[in-house]
């Protein structure tokens, strides 16, 4: 499902073949953050893995189904007042119905929050 107005896409570029940059803002009054603590709002982690795979869908073009998560690294906390942009970078290997992902997110200073790999089915 997706998280409607959870971000925005600022600017999405194709590096190379199966590489893809974006450039998101955050929503820092979103609901996701009411409970992810009042006072100091933090991105939650299940969030991060959701918007990953937004993006890939979008890109895609198809609907995505995780099969299996491995290196996912928590590095850094995302405060939405204090870092709204966030750099997504997906690195996608596409094999029939299978679909493999490397990621990365940081913040804009390259600072690392999130990597994480993981592989997904192709809902036809």
């Amino acid at each position: 499902m997706p998280l409607l107005d959870f971000y925005t896409v600022l600017e999405k570029a194709i590096t190379e073949a199966g590489h893809v940059k974006y450039v998101i803002q955050l929503d820092p009054d979103h609901l996701i953050f009411e409970g992810h603590f009042p006072q100091h709002p933090i991105l939650p982690g299940v969030a991060m893995l959701q918007l990953l795979k937004e993006l890939a869908e979008q890109q895609l073009n198809n609907e995505l189904h995780l099969q299996r998560a491995t290196n996912v690294k928590f590095l850094s906390l995302v405060n939405p007042k204090i870092h709204s942009i966030l750099v997504c970078n997906l690195h996608i290997d596409r094999h029939q119905n299978m679909v493999k992902l490397k990621n990365s997110i940081t913040f804009e200073d390259e600072t690392v929050v999130l990597k994480y790999n993981g592989t997904y089915t192709i809902n036809s």
